[in-house]
């Protein structure tokens, strides 16, 4: 499974990635900081699982965002 996680707070970040890892023991996880290296690294992968923070820098986009990925992943807001 592969798991996007975006959230500005290293340690939130840290600690999603620790209970994934518990759940999905081979789950492939990467990690961003912002909505636009979010915007990057979703054309990387064929992401199963975004895990979006809605606080994080550049949310002024994150609805329109949401509205299209719905159709191509499952997202978990946080």
């Amino acid at each position: 499974m592969n798991i996007l996680i975006a959230d500005n707070l290293g340690i939130y970040r840290f600690g999603l990635k620790a209970i994934i890892y518990d759940v999905w023991t081979d789950a492939l996880v990467d990690e961003v900081s912002n909505f636009d290296e979010m915007m990057e690294s979703i054309f990387e992968k064929n992401f199963d699982l975004l895990v979006i923070d809605t606080e994080m820098q550049g949310n002024e986009k994150l609805e329109s965002f949401i509205c299209q990925a719905v159709n191509y992943t499952r997202i978990i807001i946080v």
